[in-house]
């Protein structure tokens, strides 16, 4: 008589795995999901970057280039700033 594979052990092995397959599938799928909404999120963070002002370095350039300081000023401010 034949019982379709239900009667051995190898034919048990089987459906003992693709039960294991099909309970982690969806899982993973969640996992995944999970990892993509972090990703995006943290990539939307950093594009989102509040900026308080103009960069100092290009004002202090700005200043330089109007004549408003000396070049001894320009250089002593430029290396002051970039130390920040």
């Amino acid at each position: 008589m034949m019982h379709y594979g239900f009667g051995n052990w190898l034919g048990n092995l089987g459906w003992g795995l693709a039960m294991l397959l099909y309970m982690l599938l969806p899982l993973a799928l969640l996992l995944g999901l999970i990892y993509l909404g972090f990703y995006l999120w943290e990539r939307r963070n950093k594009n989102n970057v509040v900026t308080t002002g103009p960069d100092p370095v290009e004002v202090v350039k700005m200043r330089y280039a109007r004549g408003e300081i000396s070049a001894e000023e320009y250089h002593r401010l430029k290396e002051e700033l970039r130390k920040e």
